[in-house]
């Protein structure tokens, strides 16, 4: 087949239109056009259309992936998830998935330390919910637990951060009442009986 154009793409310059045989085929960045060597006039064989079609998917599908890392860290398993929504083959998948890692932007132990610290300093979770939330993400128990043991996560700072709030709200309520209350949300957040326990001892040594 004969390239018979190569046209700049009006809303991006540094995309082109490619026309096999005056038909268009697809838009490719200048960087692949250039590392092809592609010319218009060039005799392209059946299996040279074929690779270039793969790269062309390559291409697009690992700068918008780029674009969804630039937003914030992501397991593995959701950026697979991610590219198989925009219905990635499973080959142009694995590689994308490979050159992340290489050039480690995607690290399921890196993501998993950022994102305890995420939720230690805005949203804390007992240990329990941070795992399940975890391995919904693909990360290993074994992962998890090295990042658990060795970042700074300390559940009952979690516990106590979230029963301030929840105990400045519980004001209205005496004193016995108060305590259940309390030790019932810590529950349903995760946290055992011997943390909720000390953590209500811990905010009522003051009297309130």
């Amino acid at each position: 087949m004969k390239i018979t154009a190569l046209t700049p793409q009006k809303r991006n310059p540094g995309r082109f239109n490619l026309f096999l045989n005056g038909t268009f085929v697809c838009g490719l960045d200048a960087e692949l056009m250039i590392t092809r060597k592609l010319v218009v006039g060039q005799e392209l064989a059946d299996s040279e259309v074929k690779a270039l079609l793969v790269n062309v998917d390559f291409s697009s599908f690992y700068n918008k992936v780029l674009n969804l890392l630039s937003y914030r860290p992501h397991s593995i398993y959701e950026v697979q998830m991610y590219l198989k929504k925009l219905k990635a083959s499973e080959n142009v998948s694995g590689q994308i998935i490979a050159k992340c890692q290489r050039l480690k932007l995607l690290d399921d132990q890196a993501f998993c330390t950022w994102f305890v610290g995420q939720r230690q300093t805005y949203r804390p979770r007992s240990k329990r919910m941070l795992m399940s939330e975890l391995k919904q993400k693909g990360i290993t128990e074994e992962t998890i637990t090295v990042v658990l043991e060795t970042a700074d996560y300390s559940e009952a700072a979690s516990a106590f951060s979230l029963a301030q709030k929840k105990w400045r709200g519980l004001q209205g309520y005496d004193p016995v009442k108060r305590a259940e209350k309390l030790k019932a949300y810590l529950a349903r957040q995760g946290f055992s009986w011997d943390v909720a326990q000390s953590v209500l001892v811990k905010l009522t040594a003051g009297n309130d």
